[in-house]
């Protein structure tokens, strides 16, 4: 029985490591964040470039452009219904002035 022990014990021993060691498992965190940092910047490289070649593209009015219409022609408003939405809008605050200066008394529920 104590040598099953003993062996327990020994085998215990050899996986059990008191200090970290990362060369054995493949496992190296300074390559490992390199290559996310190298990683992170070639993609903010990358679309700072893309971003660049839109804004050049549409400086150059290359993207993007909108013709100008040469049959928009100035905006005619008709009296008629001008008016008639002023006198619409007056009318609005005409009861909305009447409903706030008079005070509803609600009736006495005891009654």
């Amino acid at each position: 029985m104590d040598k099953y022990k003993n062996k327990i014990k020994s085998l215990y021993l050899k996986l059990r490591s008191n200090e970290t060691n990362y060369e054995i498992k493949g496992v190296r965190p300074d390559r490992d964040w390199g290559m996310i940092l190298v990683f992170s910047q070639l993609v903010t490289l990358i679309l700072a470039g893309v971003a660049l070649y839109f804004y050049i593209q549409i400086d150059n009015s290359r993207i993007f452009t909108i013709e100008k219409n040469s049959q928009s022609s100035e905006v005619t408003v008709s009296k008629v219904l001008l008016k008639k939405l002023v006198d619409d809008y007056k009318k609005r605050e005409d009861s909305t002035l009447l409903i706030n200066s008079t005070k509803a008394v609600p009736t006495d529920p005891a009654i």
